[in-house]
């Protein structure tokens, strides 16, 4: 439980998301794309260890798998392509 006053850091779930949506809106765009956008806003938590290049499977993991964004509801997956869109 967070101290009063005090807002908890977001999870990097909640920041793709909130990437996306900043960065989309309501049009779909690519996996790619997205991948280079978290990068671009925040390298530290989305970029390659020891370089300057995203990290495109911390983003992946976010968005796919069980737990991800696409099974959560708040992002879909267009016909088995790598192109998303937020919800």
């Amino acid at each position: 439980m967070a101290a009063r006053g005090k807002l908890l850091p977001a999870t990097k779930k909640a920041k793709v998301l909130a990437i996306a949506r900043a960065a989309f809106g309501l049009r779909s765009f690519t996996f790619e794309a997205l991948a280079v956008e978290c990068w671009k806003r925040n390298p530290k938590d989305f970029g390659l260890k020891g370089f300057d290049l995203p990290d495109v499977r911390k983003v992946a993991v976010c968005v796919m798998g069980r737990r991800g964004l696409v099974s959560l509801g708040v992002m879909q997956q267009w016909d088995h392509t790598k192109r998303y869109q937020c919800i």
